[in-house]
């Protein structure tokens, strides 16, 4: 019986973080963007950086930034790395991810 409980306990935690919806950052432009399973199993470069750029530089008048122009990017205050998993990167529910363009302090 006490393996059944502590199943559902690991199952329920791994429902919760079925997806994640991240507040996402670039300089004026902030959106809220939900990262499904699919998402969560690839780099945050491509399940999350990417589609949030394709938004903002529709947005942003001017040059278009990608992800390799970005100076840093923070997950609640704390640098990664865009190669990283997103699954290893988003541990929290509802995360704050900033992204820095090039030359931003």
């Amino acid at each position: 019986l006490d393996w059944r409980i502590a199943s559902r306990a690991a199952l329920g935690s791994t429902r919760e973080m079925s997806k994640v919806v991240c507040r996402t950052v670039c300089g004026s432009i902030e959106l809220n963007i939900t990262l499904t399973p699919k998402f969560l199993a690839k780099p945050l470069k491509d399940a999350l950086i990417n589609p949030f750029l394709g938004a903002y530089n529709k947005k942003t008048p001017g040059e278009p930034l990608t992800a390799d122009a970005l100076s840093r990017v923070e997950i609640d205050g704390k640098v990664v790395s865009i190669d990283a998993l997103t699954s290893e990167l988003l541990t929290v529910e509802k995360p704050r991810v900033v992204l820095f363009a090039g030359g931003a302090a």
